[in-house]
């Protein structure tokens, strides 16, 4: 089994940590996933001992059934060169570090790590189309047998799912952002799309709300705030799951005009920057 120690960092804080040196840090812990045989159940037991669950919390119960299945192949998207549970867990490790530095209890660290591990769960490596949160909607109602077996209350259920919906690239981000600034008084109370009714928690509850930025940042994480070539990685992955090319122009675009920067990850925004730059050098000799 390889090294896997989230209590240490980057998963343990300190002051002296850079953001160019997490990513550097994560991108290592994520390539040990690969090789592990049983790659979501070690991650999220490490995070279990690292957030210090005893595991016999619902919760943790939960998600470990929960991984456990997907390790088996369940809902594991094996077809998919992207939405997979590399995916899974590069998110899942994710959600645990930002979790970190926002004082969140032990319960609701669970609650950001276990929708980060279904939130793509049985994603089918297609679009939502036209209907909105189609995917994210399939995972949640999935992964809620899992909630019912473990005894969560249909309350917690529904947070969780608000968290899960929140992740709609086309949808669910902006409802979370746009609370977000309303909790801040910087905004108006937003509408609710009548598919995702689960997102009105998001208006009276300033820190679930935070929890959903937290799931949907870290969605994104990898893929636009750690290291240039994790980053094209990640894009070359998304070209093999839907069967056509990326560019490096193409990746310019997704983070320039489809990501609005991160409020919860602010700390790897200079990462964001320095990113973009290395892929600007990388198209400079093709003009």
């Amino acid at each position: 089994m390889p090294n896997f120690d989230l209590t240490k960092p980057p998963f343990s804080i300190s002051p002296q940590q850079a953001a160019d040196r997490v990513a550097l840090d994560l991108v290592s812990a994520f390539g040990l996933i690969e090789h592990m045989p049983a790659p979501l159940s070690q991650p999220f037991a490490a995070i279990l001992q690292a957030i210090g669950a005893s595991g016999s919390e619902a919760l943790a119960v939960a998600g470990k059934n929960l991984a456990r299945d997907i390790d088996a192949g369940v809902g594991a998207g094996l077809g998919n060169g992207y939405h997979n549970r590399q995916h899974f867990c590069e998110v899942m490790l994710s959600a645990c570090f930002l979790s970190l530095p926002e004082g969140l209890a032990m319960d609701e660290q669970l609650t950001v790590v276990f929708a980060a591990m279904a939130h793509d769960f049985h994603h089918d490596g297609k679009f939502n189309g036209p209907t909105p949160f189609r995917l994210e909607r399939l995972a949640f109602n999935e992964a809620r047998p899992y909630l019912e077996a473990a005894g969560i209350s249909a309350d917690q259920q529904g947070e969780i799912g608000a968290l899960i919906l929140a992740t709609d690239v086309m949808h669910g981000i902006s409802v979370a952002r746009a609370s977000d600034a309303y909790h801040h008084g910087q905004g108006l109370r937003p509408e609710i799309p009548p598919a995702a009714p689960e997102l009105a928690l998001l208006l009276d509850a300033r820190k679930l709300t935070r929890m959903a930025l937290l799931v949907c940042e870290a969605d994104v994480l990898p893929s636009v705030g750690l290291t240039v070539d994790h980053a094209l990685q990640v894009q070359a992955c998304l070209a093999r799951e839907w069967g056509k090319p990326l560019s490096v122009e193409d990746k310019v675009r997704f983070i320039t005009e489809y990501f609005p920067g991160f409020i919860v990850g602010h700390f790897f925004q200079d990462n964001v920057a320095q990113i973009l730059l290395s892929l600007a050098e990388k198209m400079a000799p093709n003009r």
